[in-house]
């Protein structure tokens, strides 16, 4: 994004670029790979080779990922890097993840952990093991002192009756890994989550006299400079009635707001593969170690 107020540079989020010299000219925040000797120049991109790698956040990259998969499970790594780039949220939350920062999963049974320094890429430091959180999102992700949400899953949102940049709108489906000695085991299932009403309020405050301005005074108030313009091609009474109307709704749109709790279920995937979501059978009890 160009920023006029800096002179013609271009803000990258985390860093500027001058286009002048073809380089950033502030220091990336984090030395991503203290081992790898293309990361000790904090003025460089993506190891100064941008034909391979991207870096759209700033944060762990891919190789960081695979690193971190090699020295914890070695041999093994491939199956880890397949079930997890297979879950979209999952993966998603580890690209914005950065040292220091904590994760969060909407579940009692996973409490928090800290994403940490260990040897030439990143560790993870909690009572779980990174593995556990896959699968069981959507997650929320802040820095160390909590003051900044990357990610800010919430298990209860709020919305007026018509609002299409709700959540309530959005699904998470993960798919469900058992993990053991020889790795993942894709499980069949899939976690999805919705949100699902459970509540309203009228939000009556400053703005509550609103609705009688727009049922009652602005059609008035658009008749009296009719007759005072000597037309009434300003607008008939179709469209007066329309504008009672439209004014009515919208008003009472932002007078209500609706309650969402978090809902989850199981999707069993080996019986309906691609189906409608609306498909899927309640799980059965084999899947019961599945839920967290």
């Amino acid at each position: 994004m160009l920023d006029s107020v800096a002179g013609g540079l271009y803000f990258y989020n985390a860093r500027y670029y001058d286009p002048a010299l073809g380089r950033f000219i502030s220091a990336d925040t984090i030395v991503p790979q203290p081992g790898n000797p293309q990361s000790l120049n904090r003025y460089s991109y993506a190891d100064n080779n941008a034909l391979r790698f991207t870096d759209p956040t700033g944060m762990f990259s891919e190789d960081e990922i695979e690193a971190y998969l090699r020295a914890q499970y070695g041999d093994q790594w491939q199956s880890y890097w397949d079930a997890w780039h297979s879950d979209q949220v999952f993966w998603q939350m580890l690209e914005l993840a950065d040292y220091d920062d904590v994760l969060f999963a909407p579940t009692t049974s996973l409490t928090s952990g800290t994403f940490v320094h260990v040897g030439n890429t990143f560790g993870f430091s909690g009572q779980h093991e990174l593995y556990e959180y896959q699968g069981y999102g959507p997650y929320r992700l802040t820095n160390v002192q909590g003051t900044t949400d990357k990610l800010n899953a919430q298990t209860s949102v709020t919305a007026h009756p018509v609002d299409p940049s709700s959540p309530r709108y959005q699904t998470w489906e993960q798919p469900l890994y058992r993990y053991d000695a020889q790795g993942p085991h894709y499980s069949g299932y899939n976690r999805k989550v919705t949100f699902g009403f459970s509540g309203a309020y009228a939000k009556l405050d400053a703005g509550s006299g609103l609705p009688w301005v727009g049922t009652y005074a602005a059609p008035r108030l658009l008749n009296l400079l009719s007759a005072k313009l000597g037309t009434s091609a300003i607008c008939g009474p179709p469209c007066m009635l329309g504008i009672a109307l439209g004014s009515a709704f919208g008003f009472a749109n932002g007078a209500v707001v609706l309650q969402y709790d978090m809902q989850v279920n199981l999707a069993d995937k080996r019986t309906f593969i691609g189906a409608d979501n609306t498909c899927y059978p309640p799980p059965s009890d084999e899947s019961f170690d599945l839920w967290k």
